[in-house]
């Protein structure tokens, strides 16, 4: 931080600190008024999902700034979940093998800013201890599959529609299925 412009310098602390008070982007945006607040989600939506069909990137900067108007709800659990920057208070890690389920799926996008190898250390984690490596036993989770979307980063269902449905219906089945068609590694990755 220290070679940071203090024009950045300051934006990050000023981040932190909304963050810290339970400040969401949505609130922000809330705040701001109809022409201004549209204005970021557009440049937002364009900047993230790079597209060129003028009338697409309208539809969906109008559904995301219709979305961000709405009364917030889910939105309030970031800071719950995540410290500023989107690190984990509690790691997923150590609490993952607690879950009251068998099987649990980490979908990631090809270029997802959150790194799908966190997903594969989970996986190992919960192979070791099934196999009596890593301590505890009984209960929880087994195992972890892992999937990266070709085609996609963090927002997965918009930037690769198809590859996301069929990584869930692998997850879900264990297989591929004919529901959405495609050919083996076309929409995804299973590792």
């Amino acid at each position: 931080m220290k070679t940071m412009s203090w024009k950045f310098f300051l934006a990050i602390k000023t981040f932190r600190r909304l963050w810290n008070m339970n400040v969401t982007p949505m609130q922000v945006i809330r705040g701001m008024g109809e022409e201004r607040g549209r204005g970021i989600v557009g440049g937002y939506v364009g900047r993230r999902l790079k597209i060129d069909c003028v009338e697409e990137r309208e539809a969906l900067t109008d559904y995301s700034y219709g979305i961000s108007m709405l009364p917030g709800a889910g939105e309030f659990s970031l800071q719950r979940l995540l410290q500023a920057g989107a690190y984990a208070i509690v790691p997923l890690k150590s609490r993952i093998p607690k879950c009251e389920v068998e099987e649990v799926a980490f979908i990631y996008g090809e270029r997802d800013w959150m790194d799908y190898k966190m997903g594969l250390k989970v996986r190992e984690f919960l192979t070791a201890k099934r196999e009596g490596k890593g301590g505890g036993g009984g209960g929880g989770v087994k195992n972890a599959n892992v999937y990266r979307v070709k085609e996609a980063g963090h927002l997965l269902v918009l930037e690769n529609p198809r590859g996301t449905v069929e990584a869930i219906l692998d997850s879900v089945f264990g297989k591929r299925t004919d529901t959405v068609g495609g050919t083996d590694n076309e929409f995804y990755n299973k590792f």
